[in-house]
Formats: C-alpha cells, sequence, structure tokens
C-alpha cells in the first residue's frame, strides 16, 4: 500500500504554483519561478560511498570466468599436443608390426626405445586428468561457495531472489 509522506494538514508545496497565482503576471510569475529553481542548476557535491574491502561478488565471478578461459585454453593445447604424440606412437606401432618377424628382430631397439618414450608420456596424461578432475571439483565448489554467499546475503537483507 502507498501513503503519501508528510503531514496531511499542511498542503504540499512546488515551484510550480505561482504560476496558479492570478494577482501576477506571466513574466513576474516566471521571475519567481527562476528565483526558486535556482539551486536545481548547481551540480553539488555528493559524496561517493566508501568502496568495499574485497571485491565485489560480480568482479570475483567474472575473474574466475577468465581463469577458468585460461585453463580450458591451456588444456585445449595439451590435448592437441597428446594427440599428436598418441597418434605418432600408434602409427609407430602399426609400423613395427607391419614388419616381417626378421626385421621386427633388427628393430626391436628402435621398438624399445620408442616404448620407453612413450611411457611417461602416458603416466603425465593420467597425472594430467587426475588433477584435472580435482581442479574441476575445486572450481565447482568455489562457484557453490559464491552462490552460497549470495544466498546468505539475499537472507540477510531480507531479499527474495
Amino acid at each position: 500500500m502507498v501513503e503519501p509522506l508528510g503531514n496531511p494538514q499542511i498542503p504540499p508545496t512546488w515551484p510550480g504554483q505561482v504560476f496558479g497565482a492570478a494577482d501576477l503576471t506571466y513574466a513576474e510569475a516566471m521571475q519567481q519561478y527562476v528565483q526558486a529553481t535556482q539551486d536545481r542548476h548547481i551540480h553539488a557535491h555528493t559524496p561517493r560511498e566508501p568502496q568495499r574491502e574485497g571485491p565485489t561478488r560480480w568482479r570475483q565471478e567474472w575473474e574466475g570466468r577468465a581463469e577458468r578461459h585460461q585453463v580450458l585454453q591451456q588444456r585445449k593445447q595439451e590435448d592437441a599436443q597428446w594427440k599428436v604424440a598418441q597418434e605418432r606412437f600408434r602409427r609407430a606401432k602399426w609400423v613395427y608390426h607391419q614388419f616381417p618377424k626378421a626385421q621386427r628382430k633388427q628393430q626391436r631397439e628402435a621398438w624399445q626405445a620408442e616404448q620407453a618414450a612413450w611411457k611417461p608420456l602416458r603416466e603425465q596424461q593420467r597425472a594430467r586428468k587426475q588433477a584435472r578432475k580435482q581442479e574441476n571439483e575445486a572450481w565447482h565448489q568455489r562457484n557453490q561457495r559464491l552462490k552460497a554467499g549470495v544466498a546468505d546475503l539475499d537472507r540477510d537483507l531480507g531479499s527474495d531472489r
């Protein structure tokens, strides 16, 4: 329900009421109106609100998205490098198995060196996947905390978003 502000016994006043006075000419009424509204054209310095101590929720979300974007771009590059290494190993394996047995014996040292080079790459990829799982979980928990903080703030302020 909307209620009028102020005292109902005292009628409200405003500068434009001078135009309703029958005893004034238009020029006199305009002069009084200009004098009454002159302070509107002077820009008073309004004090700024003090800044918050930490970044705002919006800023935290934005920075989080920017960091996540960088992480995802880096992951794309890592995945592309992994695919290249994987394809190279598969091709080397295919070539080695295409040799007849006699040639395979001759190429065995090269194949073993290829396998020895492949194993650490594969282990790195497995470790990278595990680290990614943990990073993803941390990312989601961070977002949930931010959202929970917003819900707590909304509850404290009494809003019903």
